[in-house]
């Protein structure tokens, strides 16, 4: 994983796991790979990757049992889809509406290119 400078690494794992749950690739009551391995695979130190599982944890996305390691919860993906709307809504938003009247681009217009990008997802 190539990590960006921008971002603490132990965020852009957080960011990443997140991202494997809403892509279904860990499921529910899955086991997250452990420290070591998740380590080694993204050339990490351990300490990093520990950081990053305290703070999902404290987000109540995932969930240790002692001495078999860390696992999803079971409404992560809910947690992590309200979180990403809350800071949608309260960063992203307001950027995007002041670009959109900087633009003088009208809402039905962004209506309907939205809607055509749902419909082609749906495609895929």
């Amino acid at each position: 994983m190539l990590f960006s400078s921008d971002k603490a690494i132990y965020i852009q794992i957080c960011e990443m796991l997140q991202k494997r749950i809403l892509e279904g690739q860990l499921e529910p009551e899955a086991r997250i790979p452990a420290v070591r391995d998740l380590s080694v695979e993204l050339e990490v130190n351990p300490n990093t990757v520990v950081k990053s599982f305290t703070q999902l944890e404290e987000e109540g996305i995932i969930y240790k049992k002692r001495g078999l390691g860390y696992f999803v919860e079971k409404n992560a993906l809910d947690t992590i889809k309200n979180k990403m709307r809350e800071n949608f809504i309260h960063c992203e938003l307001p950027n995007l509406a002041r670009t959109l009247v900087i633009l003088d681009i009208p809402l039905s217009q962004i209506e309907a290119a939205c809607r055509s990008y749902s419909e082609q997802r749906i495609k895929e």
